[in-house]
Parts: structure tokens; C-alpha cells; sequence
């Protein structure tokens, strides 16, 4: 016998067609263990909608309107700078925050990897802002 290939879906019973949704003989798609595969449409509408009505979208939408207002009205560098404190904030909260107030906003992957990518972002923003040249008699 030829291994099936490893692209190909796996044995037993088979999704459900996107037709039937209204059906209720619909079968369940299961995993090889032969335990229900998640709805990945509905999980990924339940993370959009737990981001929609946590504070943390607030927060990091509220963030970054501050940070292009600061560098409208202050400069570019300035507004770099407040864009960086963001994302420390983010990344900060991402690390230590426990799981039940962890920021929906910025969990996207794992708590490291999150907070790593925002504490990164936030050190380039940094260095960038401080490399921003001046121009005389404009604020910067």
C-alpha cells in the first residue's frame, strides 16, 4: 500500500460541502485521533470579536492616533518615539499581563514570540527616530 499523500486529506468521514451548512444530517469533520476539527471561520470570528470588545484595540487604536498627531503638530522623530512606547507598552503587557488580561489586540502568535516582535519593533522605532535627520527652522 502507498502512503497517502501528505497534502491529501486524511481517512475517515468527510468535511461537510459548503451547501449543506443548513443541513442538520451535515457530518463533522473529524481529526485522525477522531476528534472534531474546529470551525475555523467561526473561531477566527470569535477572536475578531473578543479584539472588538476588549480595551486593548481602544488602547493600541488610541496609541497610535497620539503618535500621528505627535508627529504632525511635534515631528517626525517625536512621533517615532511615542509610536515606540506604544508598542513597548503592547509588548510589555503581551509578557506580563496574566492569560485572562492578556491584550487581544497584539495575541497573535505565541506570549514570547508576541511580545519579542513589539519589544524589537519598539528598539527599531527607536534607533530610526534617533537617525531622523533635522531640517533647520522645522520641529523634529
Amino acid at each position: 500500500m502507498t502512503p497517502a499523500h501528505p497534502l491529501s486529506p486524511p481517512p475517515g468521514p468527510r468535511a461537510p460541502d459548503p451547501g449543506d451548512a443548513g443541513s442538520s444530517d451535515a457530518e463533522v469533520p473529524l481529526d485522525g485521533d477522531g476528534r472534531p476539527v474546529p470551525d475555523l471561520r467561526r473561531t477566527s470570528l470569535r477572536a475578531a470579536a473578543e479584539a472588538a470588545a476588549g480595551p486593548s484595540l481602544l488602547w493600541v487604536g488610541a496609541g497610535v492616533v497620539v503618535a500621528v498627531l505627535v508627529a504632525v503638530l511635534v515631528g517626525t522623530a517625536a512621533g517615532a518615539q511615542v509610536l515606540a512606547g506604544v508598542a513597548a507598552a503592547g509588548g510589555a503587557a503581551r509578557a506580563l499581563l496574566p492569560a485572562a488580561r492578556e491584550p487581544v489586540a497584539v495575541s497573535v502568535r505565541s506570549r514570547r514570540f508576541d511580545a519579542g516582535v513589539l519589544l524589537v519593533a519598539a528598539v527599531a522605532l527607536l534607533v530610526l527616530a534617533r537617525s531622523l535627520p533635522t531640517v533647520p527652522g522645522q520641529p523634529g
